[in-house]
C-alpha cells in the first residue's frame, strides 16, 4: 500500500523515500521514473539496518483485511528499535501502540492529504521528529526480550502451578 501511495505522490513530499519489499508492476513503473523514490526491492538484514540507520521515519500503510487488520507487523517494532518515528494505518494494534507511547501518528489511509501531512508534519518539523523518536525507543524497551521473557516465565509458572 505504502509503495503504491508513495509512487504516485512521492513529488509532493520532495525528499528521497526508500520502498523495500514487495511492489506491484504499475508502482514500479512509477518508482522507475521518480528521482524522489529509491526502490531497492528485498533486502536482508544487514541492508535493512543501513536503511534505517539513515531514515528519519517509518511507513506502515497497510489495507485493514486479512491479517493487517489486528497483526503485529515486523515493521512496527523494528522502526521503535531504531528510534524512528512512524506514520501507521488505522489497524487496531498498531493503532493502540501508537496512540499509548506517541511515537508516531495515525492515518486513515484512504485519505491522501492525511497521510501526506502526516508524513510532513514528521519530515520538516525537527523537534517534532526528535521527540517522537525518543518516545519510539521507549516503548521499544517495552517489547524487547527481557521485558517479554518475564511475561513467559510468569504465564508458565501460573499454569503449572495452577
Amino acid at each position: 500500500r505504502a509503495s503504491d501511495l508513495m509512487s504516485k505522490h512521492a513529488s509532493d513530499i520532495k525528499t528521497k523515500i526508500f520502498i523495500a519489499g514487495h511492489a506491484s508492476e504499475s508502482s514500479l513503473k512509477i518508482i522507475n521514473g521518480n528521482k524522489y523514490l529509491d526502490y531497492k526491492g528485498f533486502l536482508d538484514q544487514e541492508s535493512i539496518k543501513t536503511i534505517m540507520l539513515e531514515s528519519k521515519m517509518g511507513l506502515i500503510l497497510h489495507n485493514q483485511d486479512g491479517n493487517h487488520k489486528y497483526g503485529f507487523p515486523t515493521k512496527l517494532f523494528e522502526y521503535m528499535q531504531n528510534s524512528l518515528p512512524m506514520v501507521v494505518s488505522n489497524n487496531y494494534y498498531q493503532r493502540k501502540i501508537i496512540t499509548k507511547s506517541k511515537c508516531g501518528l495515525v492515518v486513515n489511509i484512504d485519505s491522501y492529504d492525511e497521510v501526506i501531512k502526516a508524513i510532513k508534519s514528521i519530515l520538516f518539523n525537527e523537534k517534532f521528529q526528535k521527540s517522537l523518536s525518543k518516545k519510539a525507543y521507549k516503548i521499544s524497551e517495552e517489547f524487547s526480550w527481557n521485558s517479554e521473557e518475564e511475561k513467559l516465565i510468569n504465564l508458565y509458572n501460573h499454569l503449572l502451578l495452577n
